[in-house]
């Protein structure tokens, strides 16, 4: 039988790993299902709470303009 605490995470807080460089930008959809990280290591990591397991991993990495810190981020809020 799985224990569903061990596959899902059960806190309110979580420690996101990932970024090579300190965090600069962060950004929560509206419906809180999803968060995006921007870091100084220019990277944006897109994360999902609902599909999130133990290992709580992004489910996307992308570098939107190479060699450039990510400052700023946002969902649209109409979710187009």
């Amino acid at each position: 039988k799985i224990d569903p605490t061990e596959i899902i995470p059960s806190s309110l807080e979580v420690a996101i790993r990932g970024h090579r460089k300190g965090i600069s930008a962060l950004a929560i959809d509206s419906k809180g299902y999803r968060m995006a990280s921007g870091s100084n290591d220019y990277n944006v990591r897109l994360w999902d709470f609902q599909g999130m397991n133990k290992s709580m991993n992004s489910f996307r990495i992308f570098e939107p303009y190479e060699g450039q810190p990510i400052n700023r981020l946002s969902f649209s809020p109409d979710g187009s």
